[in-house]
């Protein structure tokens, strides 16, 4: 067994910082510390149980990593109710957790009704999905009532800086001279500690929501949201029956768990929602181009450059998918050079190998799209390219991605109204179905969704702490 001691946490003004001692070495850490910087909004008044949420909920998952069962051993008893939220979450069997207190007083869960004047708080990192999603909420309950959670959280140290700057630059300031949108920025180094990109995400959604709860404490928020397209979260493999829940972290029945059991111990009134589960992110950005064009020019997809002017690498997924939503849904110029993307796109060069592979949604706008029109507006090695593409795809067109899917949004199970006005302004603009038709995930795999199955969260910390 690994013993880890961690330290009480350190707090100066809005900066918190963590920090542990393994007594044997754990290769998935750089560093034994970190720390989080609300950037602006005093951190030093919460109770323990907030900061010892912070930690459980990111460095659980990394922790369980370890091929030797792992003991946290805390400086004071944590209550045993918390420690059993992140453990069962993160379906955390190789971790144990000492000493833990029993006596927690658990409040009244009144989480299912929010008031009509609720106050919003989006994970905002400036792409198509979240500022869809911050469109819709703010005209729901107006954009007095919206914060934008921005988190600056490169994997390298030597970026925080650059990171920092380029949001607020090219995303955040123009945002707030224009629409007079409230902004809570985040700065942490807990992708930077971590030994590697892979290694990290298995924090999952929790890397957010974790350190999000002073955020919420703070400014009173009703609903948190993030935005993942409903085409993540498949169920099984097509070609091999083959059953799992991807994206389990941030299914509906995990989220609900987590906002559920942090009313429960600190008497919070807040939901954890995923506006954009019954849709794609082709029509993200169709509500967007149709219903809120003035976010189109404060889209920033693309955080593969660290350049502070420049808004697209040219080699990215979301480069790519800017320029051809522009030609599928917005026709307009001047955002992006689309024949420079088309020609250097490595993403479109892969998938014109003999064996290469589309995702779904490019195969969508490669039918869809008119090949006059794309003549029009690129270049003659950019169009002869398209041409290439819309040959060998565009017979793997998905309605799925086009559509409003009913199930997956009654799985939300939004309190109304809410419920009832997110899907009169989705609806709007997308059919509904009620089945989703097998789809090519990332370009790799040929995989189904089956709304009728149940995600429950494992009772995973009675294996350990019994």
């Amino acid at each position: 067994m690994i013993t880890v001691n961690v330290a009480y946490p350190t707090l100066q003004n809005d900066t918190i910082s963590f920090a542990w001692h393994a007594d044997k070495h754990m290769p998935f850490f750089n560093q034994e510390s970190f720390y989080i910087k609300y950037e602006g909004m005093n951190i030093e008044n919460y109770s323990i149980e907030v900061y010892w949420q912070i930690f459980l909920s990111t460095l659980i998952p990394i922790f369980n990593l370890s091929e030797e069962p792992v003991e946290l051993i805390f400086p004071e008893s944590i209550p045993a109710y918390l420690a059993e939220t992140w453990i069962n979450y993160h379906l955390a069997a190789n971790v144990r957790i000492t000493p833990l207190c029993y006596e927690t007083v658990i409040k009244e869960n009144i989480h299912n009704t929010i008031p009509d004047n609720a106050k919003v708080g989006l994970l905002y990192g400036g792409g198509k999905d979240s500022a869809c999603a911050f469109a819709m909420f703010s005209e729901i309950y107006g954009v007095e009532n919206t914060l934008l959670i921005s988190y600056v959280a490169p994997y390298d140290k030597n970026l925080f800086i650059k990171d920092d700057i380029r949001r607020k630059r090219l995303l955040l300031e123009p945002l707030q001279e224009e629409l007079n949108v409230k902004v809570q920025t985040v700065i942490t180094d807990i992708r930077a500690i971590i030994i590697d990109n892979d290694t990290a995400k298995h924090m999952h959604l929790a890397m957010f929501m974790g350190p999000a709860l002073p955020i919420v404490i703070h400014y009173n928020l009703n609903v948190v949201t993030f935005s993942y397209e409903f085409d993540l979260y498949w169920t099984s493999s097509h070609t091999t029956g083959r059953k799992k829940f991807y994206f389990m972290l941030s299914r509906p029945e995990f989220c609900s768990y987590i906002s559920e059991r942090t009313n429960a111990i600190l008497g919070t009134n807040f939901i954890i929602a995923n506006p954009n589960f019954s849709f794609s992110n082709l029509i993200a950005f169709k509500i967007l181009v149709n219903r809120y064009p003035y976010m189109m020019k404060h889209l920033l997809m693309c955080e593969d450059t660290s350049d502070m002017d420049e808004k697209w690498c040219y080699n990215c997924d979301k480069c790519l998918k800017f320029a051809l939503y522009c030609l599928y849904y917005w026709r307009g110029e001047g955002f992006i050079d689309i024949s420079r993307v088309l020609i250097q796109s490595p993403i479109i060069k892969r998938a014109l190998s003999p064996e290469g592979l589309l995702e779904n949604s490019y195969c969508n706008i490669v039918a869809a799209l008119d090949p006059e029109y794309v003549a029009q507006k690129t270049s003659e090695e950019a169009f002869a390219i398209f041409m290439t593409l819309r040959e060998k795809f565009s017979k793997w067109a998905n309605p799925s991605f086009e559509s409003f899917i009913s199930p997956a949004f009654e799985k939300l199970a939004l309190p109304q109204p809410l419920g009832d006005k997110l899907k009169n302004i989705i609806t709007a603009y997308c059919p509904e179905i009620n089945e989703v038709q097998p789809y090519l995930f990332s370009g790799k795999l040929w995989v189904d969704i089956d709304y009728n199955l149940i995600c429950d969260v494992p009772n995973v910390f009675m294996l350990n702490h019994m």
